[in-house]
């Protein structure tokens, strides 16, 4: 994140703030600017402390000299020594009340303290003392942005780029300004200008590619995401960001490709590996997607959402058994998982033990009662047991849950036919048609209900409608409605 500029002003040829005086005092002052100097050549190769020696030998000769002082904090404040560097900017201002550029330092050591309000006081008076003082604005907006003021951070950049047209980090700041407000495309347009003063400014390419995202424009996002990795082929960011807009896009293989670098660059992206997993799927690569779920439950054990991901892909494969063991697991981390109850309960369908699955439905209800699908998984089971009371009870209070529910009509309407309460059944297989007009054996159903209670000619329509609609995997249904329509016609 782009902060504050630090005001440096040259440190070289420091004689020329000589002032005229008595010789001592001259003296005094070039014996001060030799070591001002000399602090000026270490500070300028980085060797803070050895700045700080001679700006106190420049201090101690002459302390009235406020470069040294200044200076002496600007070494300060890049040590993060930042009690000293104020006070040293705030010398330096004692002996110069118009150094715009210690104010805006000490400002900078007062944010990083935590006292925020003097920064914007030091900010403001330096704007004060010059009102084009482009680089007091940057900050004095950074500092407000980082105080949720966001209106007021735009306008002081907007102060320093009229000040200073060609300031792109002000540009990207107002920018990522405009983007926290929702204004979306003068964001881009400020990303835009960064790029254009600074071609090489990754970060701008990496959030204008965020705005294109938010805003639906994954191509862009992408394009830009790519910009900024060929600046930077380690930005996790840009890769983790590029392969979520080649999901969007359903270029899954290319997503994962980017997945797999934020893995590499950084092994235990766990949320990363959840949707490289979740592409493996999107492409039935069950496998891989399996390894994947298996990699994130070894790097968090306690990972809930890869055991339900896992155990859906036993259940989808065929290994119920497997698919109980995970949903095990996620009880026993959750135990008020209702979803996983539900799901096991359908595990143990599958695997005939019908007791099980109406334990664990039951459980389901008893944790979440408005759980629609549980009533109906737990009809099924007790239906499977021959209990057909208990499962039209069920399948009736999935209906009253969710009165749209297709299935559970269709359900119940197969246990009234069963009874041989036709009425009923015709009933709830009309309405499953209502709901759901796709479901072939709903109509197959339906006809076979009216032929059952006598209703010949509705019952004739039925299955011409279930053979027009039919798909061809029901062949040996449709051969069957034929037959029967031949046969009532025939009557």
């Amino acid at each position: 994140m782009k902060r504050f500029t630090f005001a440096v002003i040259g440190c070289v040829a420091l004689l020329n703030v000589l002032t005229a005086c008595g010789p001592t005092r001259v003296a005094k002052q070039h014996g001060a600017v030799y070591h001002a100097d000399a602090g000026a050549e270490k500070y300028n190769v980085w060797d803070y402390d050895g700045a700080i020696a001679e700006f106190n030998i420049a201090i101690e000769m002459d302390s009235a000299y406020a470069p040294a002082y200044y200076f002496r904090g600007n070494a300060y404040l890049r040590k993060e020594v930042l009690d000293s560097a104020a006070a040293d900017y705030g010398a330096a201002i004692r002996l110069d009340r118009k150094h715009i550029h210690a104010y805006n330092n000490r400002a900078i050591a007062y944010s990083r303290m935590g006292n925020d309000r003097q920064a914007l006081l030091d900010y403001s008076k330096a704007i004060e003392i010059d009102p084009t003082y482009a680089d007091a604005y940057y900050n004095r907006a950074n500092l407000v942005m980082d105080l949720g003021k966001t209106d007021l951070a735009i306008r002081d950049y907007t102060k320093a780029i009229s000040n200073n047209p060609y300031y792109a980090d002000a540009y990207f700041r107002r920018g990522d300004a405009y983007r926290e407000s929702g204004l979306y495309g003068d964001a881009i347009d400020d990303y835009t200008s960064t790029i254009e003063l600074d071609p090489g400014d990754m970060p701008a390419y990496q959030h204008r590619g965020m705005v294109y995202q938010i805003s639906g424009d994954h191509p862009a996002a992408v394009a830009d995401y790519t910009a900024a990795i060929e600046l930077d082929p380690t930005s996790v960011a840009a890769y983790r960001n590029r392969g979520k807009s080649y999901a969007e896009l359903h270029q899954f293989e290319l997503a994962i490709a980017d997945y797999e670098k934020v893995m590499k660059l950084d092994p235990v992206a766990f949320d990363i590996l959840l949707r490289c997993a979740a592409m493996h799927e999107a492409l039935g690569q069950y496998d891989r997607a399996l390894a994947d779920y298996s990699r994130l439950i070894e790097i968090n054990p306690v990972a809930t959402e890869a055991y339900v991901a896992r155990g859906a892909i036993h259940y989808r494969n065929g290994d119920y058994r497997g698919a109980v063991a995970d949903y095990t697991q996620v009880i026993e981390l959750d135990p008020l998982a209702a979803d996983a109850y539900n799901n096991r309960g359908t595990a143990y369908d599958e695997l005939g033990e019908y007791g099980r699955a109406i334990t664990d439905y039951s459980k389901a209800i008893e944790i979440d009662p408005g759980r629609a699908d549980a009533y109906n998984n737990r009809g099924a089971a007790h239906a499977r047991l021959r209990d057909a009371e208990q499962a039209v009870a069920d399948y009736t209070d999935a209906i009253r849950i969710k009165p749209d529910y297709a299935a559970a009509y269709y359900n119940r309407g197969s246990i009234h036919f069963n009874r041989g309460d036709f009425p009923a059944a015709i009933a709830d297989f009309r309405r499953t048609i209502e709901l759901d007009p796709g479901l072939a054996s709903a109509r197959y159903k339906l006809a076979r209900a009216l032929e059952a209670a006598g209703l010949t000619a509705e019952a004739i329509a039925a299955y011409s409608a279930f053979i027009r609609n039919a798909p061809d995997d029901r062949a040996a249904d449709i051969e069957r409605a034929r037959r029967r329509l031949e046969a009532l016609r025939g009557s």
